[in-house]
């Protein structure tokens, strides 16, 4: 398995509030890996991207040392501790007040990945002749498209479709949703921030990451081409290939 992750700061944003985790347990044996994209201003969308990330390592350390087995109630159990720990330091800090974060999350063991998500960072199975969305956003542009009172075409200039539905950090409890996804060799997943999305598109993510000499050459290729669309946001990706 081989991975690689970058975040670009975007030509609008004066800051970046997304982050990205990647690391391993001490075998090598189990990958986990995160985005995060921060919300609340500079210092609280930072705040609790730093938060979520910095949990989610610490859980995963404590979960590896202790044998641990079952991928989906760890991240589940992860998510649920950052957005404790984010929820509580907002209520402890007036100026932080509002933070919070997405969340999209894999932990990748032998052939298979399980994945979790809040928000709207997205995570893809890619291969040869595939690109597939395994998450669901969690927006409200998403929620009215399922409700038939939008169609895809309609979400790209909708004055809401950065509005969110949920987020760690904004209330005292979150939901977060788990998948499973069996992967092979030369197989592909990837995980993002909505900066990469809003802009590129599904085929162009998979012409990319199929095509490109390495998977950080697909980082960086997909990055530059949000940023010659005007980089209206912060840019993260994660690729773990298989």
């Amino acid at each position: 398995m081989k991975y690689f992750g970058l975040s670009d700061k975007g030509k609008v944003r004066k800051s970046n509030q997304d982050r990205f985790l990647i690391t391993s347990s001490k075998d090598d044996f189990i990958l986990l890996a995160a985005v995060c994209d921060g919300m609340g201003g500079a210092s609280g969308g930072e705040t609790a991207s730093s938060i979520a990330s910095s949990t989610a390592q610490s859980a995963f350390l404590d979960f590896c040392d202790n044998d641990g087995k079952n991928y989906g109630t760890f991240l589940t159990d992860a998510v649920s501790k950052a957005n404790r720990s984010i929820f509580n330091m907002a209520v402890q800090n007036p100026s932080l007040e509002g933070m919070g974060t997405t969340f999209v999350g894999l932990v990748a063991c032998n052939n298979t990945v399980t994945v979790a998500n809040v928000g709207d960072s997205r995570a893809y199975y890619i291969c040869e002749d595939e690109i597939r969305q395994i998450t669901t956003d969690h927006s409200l542009v998403n929620e009215l498209m399922q409700q038939g009172k939008l169609s895809p075409m309609d979400i790209i200039s909708h004055p809401a479709k950065n509005v969110i539905t949920r987020a760690l950090g904004v209330e005292a409890a979150v939901q977060c949703d788990t998948y499973t996804q069996d992967v092979k060799n030369g197989d592909y997943i990837l995980l993002c921030s909505d900066g990469l999305t809003e802009t590129v598109t599904d085929p162009e993510i998979h012409f990319e990451v199929c095509n490109s000499d390495s998977i950080e050459d697909a980082c960086r290729s997909l990055a530059a081409i949000a940023n010659a669309r005007g980089g209206c946001d912060n840019i993260t990706i994660v690729i773990c290939a298989f």
